[in-house]
């Protein structure tokens, strides 16, 4: 199948589902303080189980074009950016994805997160995650390779002082074609949960209070 002469097996797509109190979760969904949980892949009930709620989704596309690297909505007013593709032929989903020209004004006015007239900018077919600048400038790994339910980032795991208790888990879904080169694949019908992108705004902001990068 080919979408905009982009191969693919099924459509790429990746859903946040969020507990309110991250300590109040049980069993396979327990999760513990820090980053060790990071990234983690769980049972497909934490992503949509009685513990958790899903998000409204978002889409990676803007004016019909479809894009790997993607700004979204943290609320506020303020944008973030995340990833999803084919990476060497496997599913790739990514967060915290700061824009290279802007890594430098973390958590700073006109920085990161972006306003939304900035985000506009920042729309990208990056053939990576890596190119899309993800994790590394909060100094986390918050890149995933595969399908299932992962545990993304949240602003507990970045400061030991903040007080949004909030955990998300993302939900990943679809497959690559075979033999497809990096970047080959544009993220058609890919969503993301607009919470996200309040909780790495407001990660972000305990972050810095607290000295993390």
């Amino acid at each position: 199948m080919k979408e905009n002469g982009q191969m693919f097996t099924s459509p790429l797509s990746a859903q946040y589902f969020i507990a309110q109190d991250w300590e109040q979760l049980t069993g396979e969904c327990k999760l513990s303080a820090g980053t060790a949980d990071l990234g983690k892949v769980v049972p497909d009930s934490c992503c949509g189980g009685n513990q958790t709620t899903a998000q409204a989704p978002l889409m990676f596309s803007s004016n019909n074009i479809n894009y790997t690297c993607a700004p979204q909505p943290a609320g506020g007013g303020l944008w973030v950016r995340d990833f999803l593709g084919c990476v060497g032929g496997a599913v790739t989903f990514a967060e915290a994805c700061v824009p290279g020209t802007l890594a430098s004004r973390l958590f700073q006015s006109g920085g990161y997160p972006m306003s939304q007239d900035a985000a506009a900018g920042y729309w990208e077919n990056s053939a990576t995650a890596s190119q899309c600048n993800c994790g590394t400038p909060l100094g986390v790994n918050s890149i995933y390779t595969g399908t299932g339910c992962v545990v993304g980032v949240a602003s507990f795991m970045l400061s030991p002082n903040s007080t949004d208790k909030t955990a998300f888990f993302a939900k990943v879904e679809g497959s690559c074609g075979g033999g497809m080169m990096n970047g080959d694949y544009s993220a058609v019908g890919s969503v993301v949960g607009a919470a996200v992108g309040a909780a790495v705004g407001a990660a972000a902001g305990s972050a810095a209070g607290s000295g993390m990068s």
